[in-house]
């Protein structure tokens, strides 16, 4: 039986071997199954695949219409009717405009689809207040419009554009990462779990302490102990700050010390600049509450998430003797999500350079719905 099913699959290679291109294709040149799934329907996989890292706006055409393309961290990220210049898309990045446009050539494309267009925004919760998806291409380099795009507390966009006072089109979109990717979560997941195994399983090679300059810092008791104070998030105790020891009041370095573990844990947690050889064992817990697994060098796993837009936020759950417990939120605000790990730090490697550190971790929380995993005895701070 093993044999007989080898010689179909050769068969099935030979005679279609797209068959066997498309799927590594979709893992390996394309960030979503959605995406390699327009480059097929367009019929230029090789050619979008192909195209030079960064954003490529008017790079193709399907037919007579401008098609954009978008390439990240090695794989097309985007792919759509060209609706927006070059010059906004850089100026004021959004991931909106991906959306819109993703859509605007999904309704025009030759694909297979269970509902149209217009019924799945509808039930994704875009509302056209004025206008509809099919206009929206013919504005790109449109003379004397004016658009205006807001985020109304990271729970919608409002967009519209108008000439000469006069509205013609304006929509209110959803602001949650798989919308506005074009992927559901069991997706989101996978390939997340996917990019986490890819992670070089080695050293990081781009540890840089900061340049910290005298007056960014705030002095408290005891002596050479220095904070950068950061942002906070929701708490006061869940927040951005780093923390500095100095021997001349000149040049300052992170603390890292098993005498200040609070400390220690926030500065290796929240940046690259304590060089060490740590690992991150992570229990990714998934939407059908399943747990996968995975193992990989701490400082790969933060690099991962700074490159890709992520703010991180440290805070303390409970210390012990023999261990600290402590929250690691990272915000991507401009993508609307946070992924939120438990991580337990036995106190043996706290201030050490080597070890394993176990979390617990959920990804891809929408802002908008971050404050329900928190206790509610606590009282938000903003």
């Amino acid at each position: 039986m093993k044999r007989l099913i080898q010689h179909t699959a050769l068969i099935i290679a030979l005679v279609c071997p797209s068959a066997f291109r498309t799927g590594a294709q979709t893992r390996d040149s394309f960030a979503t199954d959605l995406l390699a799934e327009i480059a097929a329907a367009l019929g230029k996989e090789d050619s979008i695949a192909s195209l030079p890292e960064g954003l490529s706006v008017a790079a193709l055409k399907y037919g007579t219409r401008p098609v954009t393309v978008v390439k990240e961290h090695g794989k097309v990220s985007h792919i759509g009717l060209t609706v927006f210049g070059e010059e906004l898309r850089k100026q004021v990045p959004s991931p909106f405009y991906d959306a819109v446009e993703r859509y605007a050539l999904i309704d025009v494309l030759p694909m297979k689809r269970i509902k149209t267009v217009d019924r799945e925004l509808f039930e994704e919760g875009v509302e056209f207040r004025s206008g509809n998806i099919r206009r929206l291409p013919s504005f790109y380099d449109k003379k004397g419009l004016e658009f205006q795009l807001r985020n109304e507390n990271g729970r919608k966009y409002v967009a519209s554009w108008r000439q000469d006072g006069h509205m013609l089109e304006e929509i209110v979109m959803p602001y949650t990462y798989g919308f506005l990717h074009g992927l559901d979560m069991d997706e989101c997941e996978s390939r997340l779990l996917s990019d986490l195994h890819d992670l070089p399983d080695e050293r990081f090679n781009g540890f840089s302490p900061c340049k910290v300059d005298r007056s960014e810092l705030v002095t408290y008791f005891p002596v050479n102990y220095y904070i950068k104070p950061g942002e906070s998030y929701y708490f006061d105790h869940l927040n951005a700050n780093r923390y500095y020891t100095s021997q001349d009041s000149t040049e300052f370095v992170p603390i890292y010390d098993p005498s200040f573990p609070h400390e220690s844990l926030a500065n290796v947690l929240t940046s690259l600049e304590v060089a060490n050889d740590l690992r991150l064992d992570i229990s990714l817990v998934t939407y059908n509450f399943k747990k996968r697994r995975v193992t990989v060098p701490l400082s790969q796993f933060i690099g991962y998430c700074l490159q890709r837009g992520c703010t991180p936020f440290f805070g303390i759950i409970e210390s012990t003797e023999e261990r600290t417990v402590c929250q690691l939120l990272l915000r991507n605000t401009d993508e609307g999500f946070c992924h939120l790990l438990k991580i337990t730090a036995p106190s043996s490697l706290i201030g050490a350079r080597e070890g394993t550190y176990e979390a617990r971790m959920n990804s891809y929380i929408p802002i908008s719905k971050i404050a329900s995993l928190f206790p509610r005895t606590d009282a938000p701070q903003r």
